[in-house]
């Protein structure tokens, strides 16, 4: 993404509203200017201008360098101001906690400040040299590190963090390769990013300067002085979600964040009674206990869909003058410049294919005009001819994001409508799961579950699942020849058939049926999941009559 492009900034300012906390943590803050600055006179290291040009030559006789000598303004290269660094974020409306770095500030102290702040700041600032009584080391910083790229692996995978080593270092790029060393010895493969960032998983590692030290050119571009540290940091955690789709999602947990205590006043103290009395109601009265998250995401739900706006077309034209190609692909496509291809692809994105398809097409784009009859085959093209570049599987990732649940919860899943779950054997088989939510809750004893055999088509498919890092199509076929029964025992805490996790920490449930034993591969949201018990109903609803053909006919 080009940093200088209108969307990028535009991008910055929606990250901006979502970002609210930052931890900076520096070993020299709130130190003392008398413990930052030298006192007393310093002895400069012999050179060729200061060495004694002969044996009975005292060096007692060289000039005194004093601190004031050494800088007109004492300045350290790791210095901190701490206060400059608040006042900065404090003006981009992030609130940050400074904390000065001690040895016992490590992920594995319960009691360490540093230990609960980085799991749930926006943003976590390090330096990298820590002073202790040895002198100064990098150890802890890389400690700290691995185990904070650990635990987001183990704890929260996939969620987006972006930390920030500022240091005072004259060899940034030698301090990425020590970061980057370290994470590939201890987790693995890491991920480039430029010269001076690392990516492992959804963990962003950057190495900025502090400013005022003598460094190379591509160094210098990593420079934030204390004042500019906010506007840096929520540029590189730009850098993480610029995009259409992104920007949208973070402009609503935005609204969202504002919102929250709003949304608390929906529900005061006064509503316990009612809710007691609707839950005594229920029979089970356990029931009522599900009902509460509904009730909360439709309040979720309505502060976003009351604060959405339609979706600007500007922000298309914006983003498509923001990407960028490993190579021009104007020439390629048939365009005079650069300038012509964008304008072509934002009507394309406007209109759609069919309509751009009306007019004269360049040779290397009349394909567009088969979509419109037998184009699915196709459609796998329009992704790259828009991003300029592939984009390996984003068309399956938003299909899954479209039809599936996303699981957050480290609790075991359950078997009820919608979860998909792939039979054990030599053979991939799948099932949907067409169990009524309600029948699939506070089972006290053994239950029968209908199970719905989804093919794997050689064309037309309807559902995408992963399954072991790789995508698999999939289609619902609601004859009744596809399905079955399966009888489950339900765990007897839960009163539901529960998955039981194995050693590699994929999720199993056993049938009474021994051949039949699946694994939990997703679940489809309830809108997806009861359209396949419809397209089963009417499929299997139809009535034949014996009837006047003559009539009939009439009849059409």
């Amino acid at each position: 993404m080009n940093r200088n492009s209108t969307f990028f900034a535009r991008s910055q300012e929606v990250a901006q509203r979502f970002l609210q906390t930052a931890v900076v943590v520096d070993d020299r803050a709130f130190r003392s200017d008398s413990e930052l600055t030298p006192t007393g006179p310093l002895n400069p290291p012999n050179t060729p201008s200061t060495i004694a040009p002969h044996p009975d030559t005292s060096l007692a006789d060289t000039p005194q360098v004093t601190a004031g000598m050494l800088d007109p303004v004492g300045f350290d290269p790791h210095g901190f101001d701490a206060e400059t660094v608040i006042n900065g974020f404090a003006r981009c409306g992030i609130v940050c906690s400074v904390l000065q770095r001690r040895s016992a500030d490590t992920l594995m102290n319960p009691e360490s400040s540093l230990g609960q702040l980085a799991s749930v700041a926006d943003i976590l600032v390090l330096d990298w040299q820590v002073h202790s009584a040895q002198g100064e080391s990098a150890e802890p910083t890389l400690e700290l590190l691995e185990g904070v790229v650990t635990r987001d692996q183990a704890e929260s995978r996939r969620q987006l963090r972006l930390i920030v080593i500022y240091t005072g270092e004259k060899r940034l790029d030698k301090v990425a390769e020590d970061i980057r060393n370290r994470l590939r010895e201890k987790l693995g493969e890491v991920q480039e990013d430029g010269e001076f960032g690392i990516i492992h998983g959804a963990v962003r590692i950057v190495v900025l300067g502090k400013a005022g030290v003598s460094r190379t050119v591509s160094a210098m571009a990593q420079e934030a002085s204390f004042d500019a540290l906010a506007a840096r940091t929520i540029a590189e955690f730009t850098v993480m979600t610029a995009g259409l789709v992104s920007n949208v999602v973070l402009d609503a947990l935005a609204r969202l964040r504002c919102a929250t205590h709003r949304i608390l006043g929906r529900f005061p103290a006064s509503l316990d009674a009612a809710f007691l009395v609707h839950r005594s109601l229920l029979s089970p009265p356990q029931e009522a206990d599900e009902h509460l998250a509904p009730i909360i995401a439709a309040e979720l739900l309505a502060v976003i869909e009351g604060a959405a706006t339609p979706f600007p077309s500007a922000n298309v034209a914006e983003w498509l003058g923001a990407r960028e190609t490993a190579s021009p692909t104007h020439a390629a496509l048939g365009f005079s410049s650069a300038e012509a291809e964008r304008a072509w692809l934002r009507k394309l994105c406007e209109e759609g294919p069919e309509s751009v398809s009306k007019v004269e097409l360049p040779d290397a784009l009349k394909w567009l005009r088969e979509i419109g009859s037998n184009g699915a085959p196709l459609l796998d093209r329009l992704i790259e001819l828009i991003r300029g570049v592939p984009v390996p599987e984003a068309n399956e990732e938003l299909a899954m994001l479209m039809a599936f649940k996303t699981r957050y919860s480290a609790q075991p899943p359950r078997l009820t409508l919608g979860t998909i779950v792939m039979q054990k054997g030599n053979a991939k088989v799948f099932w949907l799961c067409l169990q009524p939510v309600c029948d699939s809750m506070h089972m006290k004893r053994a239950g029968v579950f209908p199970m719905l055999r989804l093919p794997q088509p050689s064309e037309r498919f309807g559902v995408t699942v992963r399954v072991d890092g790789a995508f698999v199509r999939l289609r619902i076929d609601p004859r009744v020849s596809n399905l079955r029964t399966v009888e489950f025992k339900p765990d007897k805490t839960a009163q539901a058939v529960i998955a039981t996790p194995d050693d590699n920490q994929q999720f199993w449930f056993e049938s009474k049926d021994p051949e039949f034993r699946c694994r939990w591969i997703g679940e489809l949201k309830f809108e997806q999941a009861q359209r396949a018990v419809q397209d089963l109903a009417n499929q299997n609803s139809r009535v034949g009559l014996t009837e006047s053909e003559w009539q009939r006919r009439w009849d059409r």
